[in-house]
């Protein structure tokens, strides 16, 4: 049995992940997803719309029993946890000697695992290498590094979205041989019937992605477009990724430096959903410097949107079969 533990709100997100996971290997799978209160109905409509049966979901309010020199380490590194991420570590605590698929955790937060000697049979889906090896890790960088590069090296196999990553990752740990790359889309963009590219409509309709990590990048964009603002109207996505007071500190600054017609799309909705909200509009433009939105990138691309990238976004579309003008 192959143990897949994940995190309520990414499941959507993974639904390609899983599918390319189990046809890559030939085990038996089983979902489990520890589930705040208020996402459990989702997370089962998830499971059941995807005909997938091995799935449990364990209630994020219980309290699973955590081993103390754990929480000790955890106190030492400062981590502030909450009550549903202590119920992820006390699950993977209990079945560790088990093969272990992460998603949706950040390596990071593992470390206390390498003491204890809990990760030789875990896996971990990489969604992002460039944000877990620029990460703040304090003031003793030497030791830092070398808690990342022991973290890494014990994980049984790290998986990862796209090659560039997988090769950097490769070449970090110096063991090839334990880096998968699969895919996030299930399908290669060579094999996509031609879409037509949507007429723009006026005023032009943008969709600013792909979450609340890309907000950073979301300024320099809009301080290009405000020239424009009677021409544009621009949605930022923002649905994850960032807290209640930095969305606060964003929509403020909007208001004060920029004439721009701004929307925010701050709820988190099916795959359904976002394709019919993103519909709307003509133009997706992804800002961020290192892998983020590929699932966003590939549904407007399926839509006939033009899409505007730079960097690993950009590299992504090229190897998949994308043209780039």
């Amino acid at each position: 049995m192959l143990y897949h533990i994940i995190n309520d709100d990414e499941v959507e997100h993974y639904k390609s992940i899983f599918l390319n996971i189990v046809s890559y290997s030939q085990a038996q799978h089983f979902f489990i997803v520890v589930a705040n209160l208020d996402k459990t109905d989702s997370v089962r409509q998830f499971f059941q719309r995807n005909s997938i049966e091995n799935y449990y979901i364990i209630d994020g309010r219980k309290n699973k029993k955590v081993p103390f020199l754990m929480k000790f380490l955890f106190r030492c590194r400062r981590n502030n946890l909450q009550k549903k991420e202590w119920e992820l570590l006390g699950l993977i605590c209990e079945i560790r000697k088990e093969p272990i698929i992460l998603h949706g955790i950040y390596y990071s937060a593992l470390a206390p695992f390498v003491f204890l000697g809990y990760i030789k049979n875990i896996s971990w889906v990489c969604w992002n290498w460039r944000t877990m090896l620029c990460g703040r890790w304090g003031s003793i960088k030497w030791l830092h590094y070398m808690q990342k590069k022991l973290s890494l090296k014990q994980f049984r196999k790290i998986i990862c979205l796209m090659k560039p990553d997988a090769d950097d990752i490769a070449a970090y740990i110096n063991a090839p041989e334990r880096v998968l790359q699969i895919s996030y889309s299930s399908n290669n963009l060579r094999n996509l019937p031609t879409v037509s590219t949507l007429p723009v409509s006026c005023p032009i309709r943008i969709l600013l992605g792909n979450n609340g990590y890309c907000m950073r990048h979301y300024l320099p964009v809009l301080r290009i477009l405000d020239p424009i603002a009677d021409k544009v109207e621009i949605c930022c996505i923002l649905a994850y990724g960032c807290s209640s007071d930095e969305v606060t500190v964003f929509k403020r600054e909007c208001r004060q430096m920029l004439r721009l017609n701004i929307s925010f799309w701050e709820d988190m909705v099916s795959v359904e959903e976002y394709c019919k909200r993103s519909s709307r509009y003509d133009i997706y433009v992804c800002p961020s410097d290192i892998q983020s939105g590929l699932g966003s990138i590939y549904r407007a691309l399926m839509m006939g949107q033009r899409i505007f990238l730079r960097d690993f976004n950009y590299h992504w579309i090229k190897e998949s079969g994308g043209e780039v003008s």
